[in-house]
């Protein structure tokens, strides 16, 4: 019963081997900017994304208050 149980060397680990140590060793630049987009153009979205996150945030706030104040026992 036991040799169902126990687990070869084959199973174990990680089946990409190298290919995860290979993909962490790339350098980081490749990482922060994807092809396409230049350095200002990304501070840019980075930017409206954090703005969106607020009014997004804001709004659920404002819709959380008003049950409150609009609260029907």
């Amino acid at each position: 019963m036991g040799a169902f149980f126990t687990a070869t060397t084959s199973f174990l680990g990680s089946p990409a081997g190298d290919q995860v140590i290979a993909a962490s060793e790339e350098s980081k630049s490749a990482v922060d900017l994807p092809e396409g987009f230049t350095p200002e153009e990304l501070d840019r979205r980075r930017a409206v994304s954090r703005r969106l996150a607020w009014v997004l945030g804001l709004a659920a706030l404002a819709i959380y208050l008003l049950g409150f104040i609009f609260y029907r026992p």
